[in-house]
């Protein structure tokens, strides 16, 4: 039972925070509220694309843990004959 429960509060917690910080959408809103309840009751499909979207704004905003930045056009002589890939990891 648990492991029903928790992923529907996680997923409810995550929206509600979501709606909470918005400060277009009133807090008092029904139709919000709706959607967070149907989108707690689908989490088996809600909850991965949140998750997968909330990581991957992590991962592409600057100074992220391993986040891909584009390679520099200024580069040292020595190292524009070597190939080049146009991401590199965060140094």
């Amino acid at each position: 039972m648990i492991f029903l429960l928790l992923p529907t509060g996680l997923t409810f917690a995550i929206c509600a925070s979501e709606l909470i910080r918005d400060e277009s959408t009133p807090n008092n809103d029904m139709g919000s509220w709706f959607f967070i309840t149907f989108a707690s009751i689908l989490w088996p499909v809600a909850l991965p694309s949140i998750l997968r979207k909330k990581y991957s704004d992590w991962a592409n905003r600057d100074g992220g843990f391993i986040a891909a930045q584009r390679v520099n056009a200024e580069q040292p002589e020595e190292l524009s004959a070597l190939p080049q890939s146009p991401l590199v990891f965060a140094r």
